[in-house]
């Protein structure tokens, strides 16, 4: 199916200009911050885990500092994450 709409899309005309930017971004946009912090050991893995067993609060750190602040909404309050 995919190679279908590969071929298809490869005979259609295509537009003059450069294409439009992504809708979504990549998934691996996703995986940066786990890397991040397991690059600098905070997350130190010598063992297989799952995502929610390692500590959320570096993980949501790192996406504060990469512009993807973590904001809480109950009912008309909005506020942004706050450990402190």
């Amino acid at each position: 199916m995919l190679i279908l709409s590969l071929l298809l899309q490869a005979a259609s005309p295509q537009p003059a200009g450069p294409p439009p930017p992504p809708a979504q971004p990549p998934a691996t946009m996703a995986f940066e911050p786990a890397a991040m912090l397991i690059a600098t050991g905070e997350w130190d893995m010598k063992k297989m885990a799952n995502v929610e067993d390692l500590p959320p609060r570096p993980f949501l750190a790192v996406l504060d500092r990469i512009g993807l602040p973590t904001r809480i909404r109950e009912g008309e309050d909005d506020r942004a994450l706050d450990f402190a």
